[in-house]
């Protein structure tokens, strides 16, 4: 669900005071489910960078993946793309853009409480990447 900046703080503060922080193969396999899920949703194969901040334990760097891609159409997608292909069974972002990026911030959890927190970065123009 998209969330205001200042919630998506105290969301992600409250599930990472009350959960377990994914890790090694965890996290593998995460970045892995969201490299795939972006790219079966149109956006090109992400550079993905391992930050070790809690707040934004992985930074995904990608393009839209097909011709004249507009600002409203590369949200549309990249939120459909986050909530029903790369996020756990719960999940908060926000939404942020300029002229050349569009960005979702995330964090997403189970039930269990294991989770993750990130970042996804679509380049609009062409020196981004």
């Amino acid at each position: 669900m998209r969330v205001e900046e200042d919630e998506l703080i105290r969301i992600r503060a409250d599930v990472a005071k009350n959960g377990r922080r994914y890790g090694g193969d965890d996290l593998d396999g995460a970045t892995m489910d969201a490299d795939y899920a972006l790219s079966e949703g149109g956006f090109t194969d992400p550079h993905v960078n391992r930050t070790g901040l809690i707040e934004r334990m992985v930074v995904y760097t990608c393009r839209p993946n097909w011709p004249s891609p507009r600002h409203e159409e590369v949200v549309e997608r990249l939120e459909e793309t986050w909530i029903s292909r790369g996020a756990f069974g719960h999940e908060a972002h926000t939404i942020s853009h300029d002229a050349d990026s569009i960005a979702l911030d995330f964090v997403t959890w189970w039930d269990g409480g294991a989770f993750y927190t990130g970042r996804i970065e679509v380049m609009l123009a062409l020196g981004g990447l």
